[in-house]
């Protein structure tokens, strides 16, 4: 039987949840009403640059010994970073569900158009 979590790593996973979340929250940022995953989905280089400098550090204070001591994180096992960007990812594909599903019911007409 596994043993109990700690309360740092529940404390931990559910800030590197809260991270994750919003690294893929940036997206749906972008484009408001249309998908996501348009044409200039990678043209902003420095969007992805700033994503990426956000993975590392991220990575740095979980995984690095002297990060952990200064932000009092623990280690995470592969299967907390997989669930977290499965369970964060969910914010990107269900906004755009609910973008397309938008998209689909008629509009009523403005009053006074």
């Amino acid at each position: 039987m596994d043993s109990p979590p700690r309360p740092a790593l529940l404390a931990d996973t559910g800030f590197h949840h809260l991270c994750v979340v919003q690294f893929f929250n940036v997206f749906n940022a972008r484009a408001e009403h249309g998908t996501a995953f348009n044409s200039n989905f990678f043209r902003n280089g420095n969007l992805w640059l700033a994503l990426a400098a956000v993975l590392v550090l991220q990575v740095v204070v979980v995984h690095w010994a002297p990060a952990q001591v200064i932000f009092s994180t623990t280690d995470l096992e592969m299967h907390d970073w997989i669930m977290a960007f499965a369970v964060a990812s969910s914010v990107l594909f269900l906004d755009e569900a609910r973008k397309l599903l938008m998209g689909l019911i008629p509009r009523a007409p403005k009053a006074g158009s």
